[in-house]
């Protein structure tokens, strides 16, 4: 259990609505006070802090094979595109190509939009439902095996596909992408719509895979089909 200031420096960020808010590591807290503006997406997205060592009840009897994280939905054809500047279509406050953006972005997200890309290929992308919560590398190791370096590439959506699923998305969900930057890093790109005091678009953010946050279940994973994994 965290110790009094920092209990309250916890307190003051707003954080005590995560559940088992006294066992936030000092970490974690550190990490939103040098990031306050993803505290309001962090939040809505659901995450959650593990429970302190020997808190864990132990099963009367053993619990059956957990069903898969992942649930297919559907899938979307995303179309080849020659060139993509991130910076010109992801605008907040503006709406581009039918897409209306926020009137800001996560301090991560913006920094991926200094990527070019250019002869994106087409893509089949597969739409999964988070069937329970769950952090990143679960997800990808489901979707794109257990070799990270090797799931990384096979995950990886382009901005330019981003951005065309974001055409057809559902409001009333939130999605989950994975996008390399221009070094190779791979960051969880977390998409909903907002509508603050009339205020609305489409709200976008980027957190490293690593971070120790749950997805809540429900939300939507956008990534390209994997046939000899996935089977979708």
């Amino acid at each position: 259990m965290i110790g009094t200031p920092l209990l309250k420096r916890a307190y003051n960020l707003g954080l005590k609505a995560v559940p088992n808010f006294e066992a936030l590591p000092a970490a974690v807290i550190e990490y939103y006070e040098q990031h306050l503006d993803l505290i309001p997406q962090a939040l809505a997205r659901g995450f959650v802090v593990e429970a302190p060592a020997g808190d864990e009840q132990k099963p009367l009897k053993p619990s059956p094979a957990p069903k898969p994280l992942l649930a297919h939905v559907g899938t979307i054809e995303a179309p080849a595109v020659a060139e993509f500047d991130g910076a010109e279509k992801f605008v907040p406050g503006q709406t581009v190509d039918g897409v209306k953006f926020y009137r800001s972005f996560g301090h991560n997200f913006t920094k991926l939009l200094r990527k070019k890309e250019v002869n994106v290929p087409a893509a089949t992308l597969s739409v999964d439902q988070l069937t329970r919560r769950s952090r990143n590398w679960p997800i990808i190791e489901e979707r794109a095996g257990a070799d990270h370096e090797a799931a990384k590439k096979k995950i990886a959506t382009a901005l330019a596909h981003v951005f065309y699923t974001l055409k057809m998305a559902d409001k009333r969900k939130w999605y989950v992408f994975y996008v390399l930057d221009e070094e190779g890093t791979l960051w969880a790109v977390f998409a909903h719509w907002f509508d603050w005091h009339g205020v609305a678009g489409w709200g976008l953010e980027a957190s490293s895979v690593g971070l120790p946050f749950d997805w809540r279940e429900g939300g939507l994973v956008v990534s390209p089909q994997i046939l000899e994994l996935s089977g979708t």
